[in-house]
Parts: structure tokens; sequence; C-alpha cells
């Protein structure tokens, strides 16, 4: 009896995958909102130098490092920000001594770590329409945006390595990515990230 229920079970989850993806396929959800997935989002460039521009006037610049896109959802929490600091002070970006890629991480060249809060990183589309729903409020945002700024300075030992641009102001951000190289990581972790 039970091996009979599991069975349906598994039929009837099946008959389910394909109706959507029927449906996907079909275009019926043509009109439905591009869903993200919702969490800290943080879009790392590695440079040999970063700036950023406020009213023509340069308010932050790093040598080499890593230049940081902060994107802050409404589902983000305390913990994401301790998780994502910990991560980009950790992976290794760069390359070693002998030359090789992907053997040091920024602490360990002494490098440099400008963050800039990005907001539209939380962008959905519907149909050519851009929805930032998903971003976090900006007084939220402006509180916990620094709350990760005072993290990372924390974290790296040397504050005086941590720069950023000037939340809610029309940045001009210029950089000289070494490479090129780009990544995203999130928080919560997508499948797609994490190698089991």
């Amino acid at each position: 009896m039970f091996l009979r229920l599991k069975r349906i079970g598994l039929l009837l989850a099946y008959g389910l995958q394909l109706l959507l993806t029927s449906r996907l396929c079909s275009g019926e959800y043509r009109n439905q909102p591009l869903r993200l997935r919702g969490g800290m989002r943080c879009v790392i460039q590695r440079v040999t130098s970063a700036s950023v521009k406020v009213d023509g006037e340069t308010v932050s610049s790093i040598h080499r490092g890593l230049c940081v896109l902060v994107g802050l959802s409404t589902e983000d929490k305390r913990e994401s920000l301790e998780w994502m600091s910990k991560k980009l002070l950790s992976v290794r970006f760069f390359e070693g001594e002998d030359g090789k890629m992907w053997k040091r991480n920024v602490q360990e060249i002494q490098g440099e770590i400008l963050l800039v809060s990005q907001f539209t990183l939380h962008f959905r589309l519907k149909g050519s329409n851009l929805d930032f729903s998903k971003s976090m409020s900006t007084e939220a945002a402006r509180e916990m945006y620094q709350e990760f700024v005072d993290q990372v300075k924390r974290d790296i030992g040397d504050p005086n390595l941590v720069k950023d641009g000037k939340f809610g102001a029309k940045m001009e951000v210029e950089i000289c990515n070494d490479g090129p190289v780009t990544m995203q990581i999130e928080h919560p972790e997508p499948s797609t990230q994490k190698k089991s």
C-alpha cells in the first residue's frame, strides 16, 4: 500500500512538472514578472584601481583590490552581512606569487576594497519595465549598508583598506578591471553558487 501511494505521489509530481513546463513554453506566463532570488547580492570586480566621484569630486579611490557593488534586498538580515564580509575576504580572486590564477585572497595581497551601494541589483522585469520593489527601502538600506561597511572594516583588520561611495548619491564609478574578472556572490547561496 505504501509503495503504491509513493508511486502515485511521484506520478503526480512528474505530471505537475510537465504541466508547468508546457505552460512556460506556451507563453502563458509571458507577461508575469521575472522573479529573481531575494537576498544580499554583491557584484565583485578585481581591479588595479577604482574610484567614485560625486558632483565631479573624487570621494573614494583604491589601488589593487576589489570593487564591490552591494545590493540589499527586503529579505536581508544581519547574518547576511557577516557571511558576505567573510566571503569577500576569503575567496581567492587573485593569482599566486607563481603567477597561477585563483591562489590568494584580497588580504593575502594586502589589497584594498571599494564598496558601492547598488539598489538596482535587485531589479525585476515585467516586459520592458523595471521594478525595484525587492530592493530594501532607502532608510533601512542606509543603516544596513553602513553596518556592512563597518563589518568589512572590522574583519579585514585595517579599516584604512576599506573605502566606500556616498550612499544615495548619483555616483560615477571608474574602474580598471584586472583580467577582466567579475563575479556575483549571493546570500543565501543559490544552488548554482555551491559545488556539492
